[in-house]
């Protein structure tokens, strides 16, 4: 996933985030 992508599609941007918190929450 590229996360650059997500600075021209905010909802991208929202689904990043998401993805990160659940990375984050594994750990």
């Amino acid at each position: 996933m590229d996360i650059r992508v997500s600075h021209d599609n905010p909802q991208i941007q929202q689904l990043v985030h998401k993805f990160i918190t659940l990375q984050q929450n594994k750990f």
